[in-house]
């Protein structure tokens, strides 16, 4: 008995265990374009997306070669570009614009695509398939030959019997009409007196509801700025003031009047992403006259979400606008939008 139980377990525990997963590879390919002045942000997007999943392809394709040579088998580029576009999933792209100092716009894109090695061994074996049969040399068919047919022996012809006269056709007697029974004529319906309602009780006037005081709507501007964006741009710009400290420059100082400017700015490049505003005027018009006449500058950003990946692109720049010590100030603005291309918005306004 206690045998049995053990056996009826581990045929259980094997009946219920999970199936294996197919294994993925992911590859992360890198693109860059700037925009050129005949051409719109929307191109350069595409051109920065197109050598971005280049990147991935090609890595792709390195691990496509290794595992057919694992398996006898070389590919020529035409197969391996075959069999990538055929089994490569895009699994996720980060897009990254950026207006660099001299105001030329930079974009970024970052593509995540992965490889299903179970659909790759698939094709592999199918290519191992297709060049066996191609290579198995073909056998002759016999074909049968024909056989001697024997000359058909004439047969008599059957005497040709005369037709027999047909009988005559009788003609059908008329049918004899039925007289029809009278038809009833339908009597005239009686006309029944029409009831006399009562008349209705006429109900009391109800005296007129009284009008609730409409409330005027408020005049102050929405403010869609979560704690998400006091917390990102605190650490902007604590990042910021390191690495000044690093040269040895002062620290900037939080400039409430840039950080209003900034927040109008960090809306407007959801509807337009462009160094003017939606109205055609320039940025700065966003300042009062008073800092309009100061030394400032405004850098814009999308598609970044880790404020240092905005401080490496600063790096990455000559003579940066960051570590000058023309400016004592700044405003810092950030805007998330889920439902747009690049979803995260960074305004930087400095001024002295």
């Amino acid at each position: 008995m206690k045998k049995l139980f053990v056996t009826t377990l581990i045929a259980g525990s094997l009946f219920f265990m999970p199936a294996a997963e197919a294994a993925i590879e992911v590859y992360i390919g890198e693109g860059q374009a700037t925009m050129s002045e005949d051409e719109s942000q929307d191109k350069a997007t595409d051109r920065a997306k197109l050598k971005a999943l280049r990147h991935a392809q090609e890595q792709a394709g390195v691990y496509i070669k290794s595992q057919s040579r694992m398996r006898d088998l070389e590919l020529v580029e035409d197969e391996v570009e075959t069999i990538t576009g055929g089994i490569m999933k895009i699994q996720n792209t980060d897009i990254r614009k950026s207006l660099s100092d001299n105001g030329v716009i930079q974009v970024f894109v970052t593509v995540t695509v992965q490889i299903d090695t179970d659909a790759l061994q698939r094709e592999i074996d199918r290519l191992i398939d297709k060049r066996k049969a191609k290579d198995e040399p073909k056998t002759p068919i016999d074909r049968p030959k024909p056989l001697d047919r024997p000359e058909p022996v004439a047969q008599p012809k059957p005497p040709v019997e005369e037709p027999k006269p047909k009988p005559p056709v009788e003609q059908p007697k008329p049918p004899v009409e039925q007289p029809k029974p009278p038809v009833e004529q339908p009597k005239p319906p009686v006309e029944q007196p029409t009831p006399i309602e009562p008349p209705k009780p006429v109900e009391p006037i109800k005296p007129p509801t009284p009008i609730e005081p409409v409330t005027p709507p408020s005049t102050e501007p929405s403010k869609p700025w979560l704690s998400d964006e006091q917390i990102k741009t605190g650490d902007l710009m604590e990042l910021i003031n390191n690495e000044r400290a690093k040269v040895g420059k002062k620290p900037l100082t939080r400039n409430s009047v840039l950080v209003k400017g900034a927040r109008v700015r960090v809306e407007e490049l959801t509807q337009k992403w462009s160094d003017k505003r939606p109205d055609g005027s320039g940025w700065w018009t966003v300042l009062p006259p008073s800092f309009q006449q100061k030394s400032t500058w405004e850098y814009i950003h999308s598609g970044y979400d880790n404020p240092q990946e905005i401080i490496d692109w600063y790096l990455k720049q000559n003579d940066s606008k960051i570590l000058s010590t023309n400016y004592t100030t700044i405003g810092i603005a950030y805007f998330y939008k889920p439902d747009s291309a690049e979803k995260y918005y960074w305004v930087v306004i400095l001024s002295n």
